[in-house]
C-alpha cells in the first residue's frame, strides 16, 4: 500500500503528464527546449503552486505549523541533460535527509548513447525562521544545449488567525443589554456567529432574551480560529394573578355565614385577612373558605398571593347588619277584656314560634289611635303612628297585654321589630 505522501507525489506527476522514465537515444541537434514544472505544496494537497515555464509567477500562503514539499520535474523528447531547483531566499532545500540551497541532478549517457526522458527531484522545504518566505527557481538543460527556466514560486508563512471574545458580563436578566468585545489577531475575516464584522477588533451590544452562545470567527488564508461566550439570561420570576376573589353574599345579618372564594395563577402561597387580622394561609391556588359573621358593621377582607418573586392582593367588603325581623301582631289575641272605655287583648305566646329566641329594638303603632301596651310588666302607651323602643331588649315571648280604645278599631296591628341575641 503506497504512502499518502506517495500517494500526493504520484497525483501530481500524473496531473502534469511529467513521467516519462523511458530511455532514448540523445540528440544534440534539437531545437526545441525541455518543458519544466516547479513548485510547492502542503501535504493533503490543501495547498499548492505549480507553474509552467510559460506562467507566471505564483504564491502560496501556509501556516507556521504546515509542512510544505517541493517538486520539480522535466522532460526532453532528445533527452534530458539536467535538471536543478534553488532556493532563492528564506530556507533550505531536504533532499534524501541532506539540506541544501540547490538540489540537481544529471543523466548519464550510455555507450549507445541513450538517455532518460525526464528527471524528476522532490523533497521538504525547511525555513529560516517562523515568519521567513522562500523563494524557488529551476532549470532544465538538454544535450543540444537548451535551457528552460521557471518563473519563481514563492512560499510565505502566515501566523494563524486567533479570536478572542469577552462581555461586560455573562449573566443578565431577561430585558437588560451586555457589551461584547471582540478582538482578533492575524486575521482578513471575523464573524460573529454568521453575522459578518465590519471591523476586525471592536463591540458589539446584544440584549438577548434567552441564554445564547455567541461564536467569534476569525479567519485568514490559512486557517480559521474560534472563541465562544455563553451570556446566561436569567427570566424573571412570572408574577402572581389574581384571577377572581368573591364572596357568597355582600350583604348579610349577624351570625350568618358566608363563602369566600378565590381563583389565582402563579401563586405558591394564599393569605386572607380580616380587617387585617390573618384568618387563612394555604397553598391552594384556587379554593373558598366559610366564615361567620358576627361583627356589625363593614368587615374588609384581603387576598395575598405571593410567590418567590412578588406579593399581590385584592379586597372585598361585606356588609354585616343585624339579624332583624318585623312581624305585625294580630288583633285577636288569646283572650280580650272589655272594659268601659277600653279592651285588654292579652297575648301569652308570640304569634310565631319563628321569633322566639329573639330580642324587640322597636314596636311601632301604624293606625290612628294610640294604644297602651305592657310587656312583661313594663308598659308604655304608643302614640298613633309613633314608633318606640323602651322595650328594646325585651324577649318576644311571654305575655303581651294591648290596650285599645272603644269602639275598637278594625285591624289593629302593631309592627314589631326584633334581633337575635
Amino acid at each position: 500500500m503506497k504512502s499518502q505522501p506517495l500517494k500526493i507525489l504520484l497525483f501530481i506527476l500524473i496531473s502534469m503528464n511529467l513521467i516519462h522514465c523511458k530511455s532514448i537515444k540523445i540528440s544534440k541537434t534539437d531545437k526545441i527546449a525541455p518543458t519544466l514544472s516547479m513548485g510547492a505544496y502542503t501535504q493533503g494537497l490543501k495547498k499548492k503552486a505549480i507553474v509552467k515555464s510559460d506562467e507566471m509567477p505564483k504564491k502560496i500562503l501556509v501556516a507556521e505549523d504546515e509542512k510544505v514539499f517541493w517538486i520539480a520535474s522535466s522532460s526532453d523528447k532528445g533527452g534530458l541533460k539536467k535538471l536543478d531547483i534553488e532556493v532563492v531566499s528564506g530556507g533550505l532545500l531536504r533532499n534524501n535527509n541532506r539540506l541544501s540551497q540547490k538540489v540537481e541532478k544529471e543523466n548519464d549517457t550510455t555507450a549507445s548513447g541513450l538517455s532518460k526522458v525526464g528527471i524528476l527531484l522532490a523533497g521538504e522545504l525547511q525555513f529560516d525562521s517562523p515568519t521567513s518566505k522562500i523563494i524557488l527557481k529551476s532549470k532544465a538543460s538538454d544535450w543540444a544545449g537548451n535551457i528552460t527556466f521557471t518563473p519563481t514560486v514563492s512560499i510565505e508563512r502566515v501566523p494563524k488567525p486567533v479570536a478572542r471574545i469577552s462581555a461586560s458580563k455573562i449573566r443578565i436578566q431577561r430585558g437588560e443589554s451586555v457589551q461584547l468585545n471582540y478582538e482578533t489577531d492575524h486575521a482578513t475575516k471575523a464573524l460573529l456567529n454568521t453575522s459578518l464584522l465590519t471591523t476586525l477588533n471592536g463591540q458589539r451590544t446584544v440584549a438577548p432574551n434567552t441564554t445564547t452562545r455567541y461564536i467569534l470567527k476569525a479567519e485568514n488564508e490559512v486557517g480559521i480560529a474560534r472563541d465562544t461566550l455563553t451570556i446566561v439570561v436569567i427570566q424573571p420570576p412570572t408574577a402572581p394573578q389574581i384571577a377572581s376573589f368573591t364572596t357568597s353574599s355582600s350583604k348579610v345579618k349577624k351570625g350568618q355565614r358566608v363563602t369566600l372564594r378565590w381563583n389565582t395563577t402563579n401563586t405558591t402561597r394564599i393569605k386572607i385577612f380580616k380587617n387585617n387580622s390573618q384568618i387563612h394561609n394555604v397553598t391552594s391556588a384556587s379554593g373558598s373558605k366559610r366564615i361567620t359573621l358576627n361583627t356589625l358593621g363593614i368587615v374588609n377582607f384581603k387576598l395575598e398571593a405571593s410567590n418567590n418573586s412578588s406579593t399581590v392582593s385584592r379586597n372585598l367588603s361585606i356588609e354585616v347588619a343585624p339579624d332583624t325581623n318585623c312581624f305585625s301582631y294580630p288583633y285577636v289575641g288569646n283572650f280580650s277584656v272589655s272594659l268601659r272605655d277600653h279592651t285588654a287583648v292579652v297575648y301569652e305566646y308570640p304569634p310565631s314560634n319563628l321569633y322566639q329566641g329573639q330580642r324587640i329594638t322597636s314596636i311601632k303603632n301604624p293606625f290612628n289611635v294610640d294604644v297602651l301596651l305592657n310587656i312583661s310588666g313594663r308598659e308604655q302607651t304608643i302614640r298613633a303612628g309613633q314608633t318606640t323602643t323602651f322595650f328594646n331588649g325585651l324577649g318576644v315571648g311571654g305575655r303581651w297585654i294591648l290596650l285599645v280604645p272603644n269602639p275598637q278599631p278594625t285591624f289593629v296591628k302593631l309592627k314589631v321589630c326584633t334581633r337575635r341575641n
